[in-house]
């Protein structure tokens, strides 16, 4: 979305198969992040990841907002371009100027909002090593379970078979 907002910004891109392109852009990796927090929204997290989800959210939805503001301002450069408007005019540079500014601050909260979930994505990393050592612990111990319980049934077999035997062979000696 970003990239297609600073292209979107970019007062030489003016081409409406340029501009067209970039609000494609820009839609469709809106649509991928709304599908991507709604799938991780979903899953079950630790303490952790649950606190550290929870302070990356409102950074997300503040990026959004300001975003929106972009998108607006560029939905207006559009409209005035379509009605013939110079791309020079002074209507249009104060469009651009408003555009740039939300965008800078966009850019910035973006930042804010990458940087969180950057600390979303190494929580999330820790739980799972976490659980593979877990894991990798209990298929050890279920490993070496396995084996004593294999070697005490080899044992058990032999001594039936000994107790058996012999008390097969013991009425045959008499």
């Amino acid at each position: 979305m970003l990239i297609g907002e600073r292209g979107l910004v970019n007062r030489r891109m003016i081409a409406p198969e340029v501009r067209k392109a970039e609000w494609e852009r820009v839609s469709r990796n809106a649509t991928k992040a709304n599908e991507a927090i709604a799938a991780y929204e979903k899953l079950p997290h630790e303490a952790k990841e649950a606190e550290a989800w929870k302070d990356f959210v409102p950074k997300w939805n503040q990026w959004k907002e300001i975003h929106g503001r972009v998108v607006a301002f560029q939905q207006e450069k559009d409209r005035l371009l379509e009605k013939g408007e110079d791309p020079k005019s002074k209507l249009v540079e104060a469009v651009d100027a408003k555009s740039m500014e939300e965008s800078i601050e966009a850019l910035n909260e973006y930042q804010t909002a990458r940087d969180s979930l950057k600390h979303v994505i190494a929580t999330n990393l820790k739980a799972t090593e976490q659980s593979v050592s877990t894991a990798q612990g209990d298929a050890r111990f279920a490993r070496i379970l396995v084996l004593v319980a294999t070697l005490l049934g080899i044992v058990a077999a032999a001594s039936i078979g000994f107790i058996i035997t012999r008390a097969i062979v013991r009425p045959m000696r008499t």
